[in-house]
Parts: C-alpha cells; structure tokens; sequence
C-alpha cells in the first residue's frame, strides 16, 4: 500500500502514492489493482506508470459493479 498527502485530489496524487507503493513493497508482475472510478485512477500518466512498473492488470469499481 502507498499514501501520499495534498489539499486536492489531482492525478498527481494518486502517482506519487502508486509510486511509494511500488518503491516499498516491489510487487510481483500481473498484479491486479483495484480503485474506484475517479478521473484520477484513469489519466494517462497512471495508467502508464503502472503499467510500466507491474504490468498490472487494472479494475476500477465501474467494471467490477458492471
């Protein structure tokens, strides 16, 4: 798990907690991440970032509740 801290909830936030969590716990490749389905777990940048680092597989809630 990764956390990070600001006054709003932008993508940028989201990035530095995903990256804090990849730092700290190195996760196998294929892990699955589940979020909810806020803009800030569907941008660009996080979706490369996780990509990139894991190769994960990533659910938000919309696709999970169908």
């Amino acid at each position: 798990m990764g956390w990070a801290i600001d006054k709003h909830m932008r993508s940028e936030l989201v990035e530095r907690a995903l990256k804090r969590a990849l730092w700290c716990r190195k996760p196998p490749k294929g892990l699955m991440v589940h979020t909810d389905q806020g803009s800030q777990f569907i941008s660009n940048n996080y979706r490369i970032l996780l990509g990139l680092e894991t190769q994960a597989k990533h659910e938000s809630s919309r696709k999970l509740l169908g």
